[in-house]
């Protein structure tokens, strides 16, 4: 089951097939898709995304929502399993967390270090350059 989370002004819910139009629209956006990938994504690309945020809570219990605002009920995005939207170290048998960040996206990096992260490395994933952080346990001895 994927929880629903409201706040003062959103509601993090399950993806439907209503969606989708909305979700295509939002990855075919090079703004978005800047620090992310580099490229835009196709139709049938964002409707696989959408089938792998689903698969992934039922695979491994945790994942991501669509994003819609509150007061009109428009759809506003997507948000994945993060540390700040679910405690992620209570849930996880694992001694340390990890973020990958584009180098140029202030906002990530804000947020990974805010969150406790420390910079271990700067290296490329695929052909994008990437900051790499890691955040150890709490309560972890290593």
């Amino acid at each position: 089951m994927i929880p629903t989370i409201e706040t003062e002004r959103l509601i993090l819910r399950k993806a439907h097939a209503g969606d989708v139009d909305a979700v295509c629209a939002l990855w075919a956006d090079p703004a978005v898709t800047r620090y992310i990938s580099g490229n835009p994504l196709a139709r049938r690309q964002a409707w696989m995304g959408m089938l792998h945020i689903l698969g992934h809570w039922e695979l491994y219990g945790y994942g991501g929502w669509h994003v819609e605002e509150k007061s009109s009920g428009a759809f506003v995005g997507q948000v994945g399993f993060q540390q700040f939207v679910r405690d992620i170290d209570a849930n996880i048998d694992a001694p340390h967390t990890v973020a990958i960040v584009h180098p140029q996206n202030a906002a990530s990096l804000r947020v990974a270090n805010g969150r406790g992260y420390r910079e271990i490395d700067r290296t490329m994933y695929a052909t994008n350059p990437v900051v790499l952080f890691e955040r150890v346990r709490y309560g972890s001895m290593e």
